[in-house]
């Protein structure tokens, strides 16, 4: 009974991070759900967090501006001053606007940066977007399994949680719905540009650095014959696509003169020996985590890279 209620509250918490605690009684199907676009409509209702906004007050210090998702938000993490921004900006002895939103995807912050009015504040704008891109349909899928994964966890039945894992896994990679993927993967590159041109437009001063997308589900792997749990691939392969636009977007900009630079957290993560995600792969119900944001740890490795990144290139440096 106590692994249940373990299992109940690692997966209950992860499904609320992400806005999808609503399950239903649809069966996982070989078509795109709704479609990406509807999915992200059904979701956006319910993403609606305070965002955070913390200014110290010397008049001296560099402002570091945060945009983007729940990993810049600080999702999971209980004290803001252990979020990456926050502690970047403890390095250079900074002030911090953080306006960073759980659930947006790309479209979200751009439309985001069309309403902000103090942008031109910013001496250092640090982002984190494009996971949601794709994740917010992959865990809306994943949440369709929900309840009879409890059910397999609570029964230690071992060959139901790895059908049930494959076939949610097989729901993505069915041609319909994962080409849908990819092409909102390609529209990215669209995107990014948008948001770059935007921030131009109301701060021409600032530095950027923008994140690259890290793979959640790293040893989400498991051999059982032909049902073969790959998680962790298929995470990597959409992952990888996003950086790769995100690279050659950031490289073209700096072509012609923009103060742009990637941070990359992807390299990072994947550099260490201990876990910088919450998400665990496990047959054991209380270790069982499908939440995809980085740990305490993680943040302070996304902080590190940052100013790596910062003291190579700033001109800012004091």
């Amino acid at each position: 009974m106590k692994k249940i209620f373990s299992i109940i509250f690692v997966i209950v918490l992860m499904i609320f991070s992400f806005a999808c605690n609503k399950t239903n009684d649809r069966e996982l199907s070989n078509t795109p759900i709704d479609s990406l676009e509807a999915t992200e409509s059904k979701l956006s209702e319910t993403l609606k967090e305070e965002t955070i906004e913390t200014e110290y007050n010397d008049q001296d210090a560099l402002v570091v501006y945060v945009l983007g998702d729940s990993i810049a938000y600080g999702e999971t993490i209980t004290r803001k001053e252990d979020v990456f921004g926050f502690i970047f900006t403890q390095m250079i002895n900074g002030k911090i606007i953080n306006k960073a939103h759980s659930g947006d995807n790309s479209n979200n912050l751009y439309k985001k940066i069309l309403e902000l009015d103090d942008l031109d504040s910013a001496d250092i704008i640090l982002i984190s977007i494009g996971a949601n891109d794709i994740l917010i349909s992959l865990i809306y899928n994943f949440s369709l399994i929900f309840n009879d994964l409890l059910v397999a966890y609570s029964n230690k039945d071992n060959e139901k949680i790895i059908n049930l894992i494959v076939s949610f896994q097989n729901s993505i990679t069915e041609t319909t719905y994962y080409s849908a993927l990819t092409k909102s993967i390609d529209l990215l590159e669209n995107k990014y540009n948008q948001i770059f041109d935007e921030l131009n437009k109301k701060n021409d001063h600032a530095e950027i650095y923008i994140e690259t997308i890290y793979n959640p589900y790293v040893g989400f792997h498991y051999e059982n014959g032909e049902n073969t749990i790959n998680i962790d691939e298929l995470s990597n392969e959409l992952v990888s696509r996003i950086n790769e636009i995100i690279k050659k977007v950031v490289k073209s900009r700096q072509d012609n003169g923009d103060k742009i630079w990637v941070v990359d957290v992807y390299e990072a993560f994947k550099n260490e020996e201990d876990d910088c995600v919450n998400a665990n792969f496990s047959f054991v119900a209380s270790e069982f985590r499908f939440d995809p944001h980085p740990n305490k740890f993680g943040h302070i490795v996304i902080a590190n890279e940052y100013y790596k990144i910062y003291q190579e290139n700033s001109t800012l440096m004091k």
